[in-house]
């Protein structure tokens, strides 16, 4: 568990130590960021992959921070996929502002969203 205040950022590894799996749900705060992204650049380049991206909803202590992940190319992330209910995927609805600009960035990253659910909620 990743400190995140009031919110949650939870990163899991699993399989082999020397090569894990990762997964991360939610980003929590903007300021959880910060320890987010220490962690990610202590990973070796080759190992800066996240198996799947959990954004479980769009209140700010669990976005807000998965934003500021995919908004930073410096960090030259993979992820296998990214489960996340955008505007795509529920619109009879529209959601806070920052769900909307995490939907933005997935698209305009060209990155895998709800693969695993064929691109549906």
């Amino acid at each position: 568990m990743l400190p995140a205040a009031q919110g949650d950022s939870l990163w899991i590894e699993y399989g082999q130590a020397a090569h894990p799996y990762r997964v991360l749900i939610d980003g929590g705060t903007a300021a959880t960021y910060d320890w987010l992204r220490t962690r990610i650049r202590s990973l070796p380049s080759n190992q800066r992959r996240f198996e799947l991206l959990v954004v479980t909803h769009v209140d700010a202590d669990h976005i807000e921070g998965a934003v500021r992940l995919l908004n930073d190319p410096a960090l030259d992330l993979e992820f296998g996929d990214i489960w996340f209910n955008g505007w795509d995927q529920l619109s009879d609805m529209l959601g806070p502002l920052q769900g909307e600009f995490l939907s933005a960035l997935i698209k305009t990253g060209e990155l895998p969203w709800n693969r695993a659910f064929r691109a549906r909620p």
